[in-house]
């Protein structure tokens, strides 16, 4: 079995077992104690506020809200998470593997969350939603919600 790093063990704690109403806070000011200049650091951090479907569905509205405390602190990383939260939607749209539904409505939950903690500005969130009512069918074809 892989011996993971202690570091990974305490932000997989913070985020997925201790997020909570009350310990956003907390959280927050842990997480900007991280060394946050060592990249296997970074990318660790990165991967677990991306897979939002891996904590408790009532908990995404916290996640996005430790994100908006540490956007004035690290905007770089908040960049990267805007970046990939979007590239997740496109990618789970374009495989549309029924398996992974509940990973989708996850996902998109969240990046309305990033918008209402003003994480993230309005045009990439109607690009988004453009794409999902868009995709998968032709423009100009008849669908069953013309008429």
């Amino acid at each position: 079995m892989k011996q993971r790093d202690p570091m990974e063990e305490f932000v997989r704690k913070l985020l997925y077992v201790d997020l909570s109403k009350k310990t956003i806070e907390d959280i927050i000011k842990k997480l900007r104690k991280l060394p946050w200049k060592d990249e296997k650091v970074y990318r660790f951090t990165l991967a677990r506020f991306v897979k939002i479907w891996k904590i408790k569905f009532v908990n995404i509205h916290h996640m996005a809200n430790v994100a908006s405390g540490i956007l004035r602190y690290h905007e770089d990383f908040i960049v990267s998470l805007v970046d990939s939260v979007l590239e997740e939607i496109r990618v789970g749209l374009e495989e549309n593997d029924p398996r992974k539904n509940q990973r989708r409505v996850a996902t998109v939950k969240y990046l309305g969350e990033l918008y209402n903690y003003r994480v993230v500005e309005s045009p990439p969130i109607f690009d988004t939603l453009y794409f999902l009512i868009t995709f998968g069918h032709g423009m100009g074809k008849k669908c069953f919600c013309s008429e």
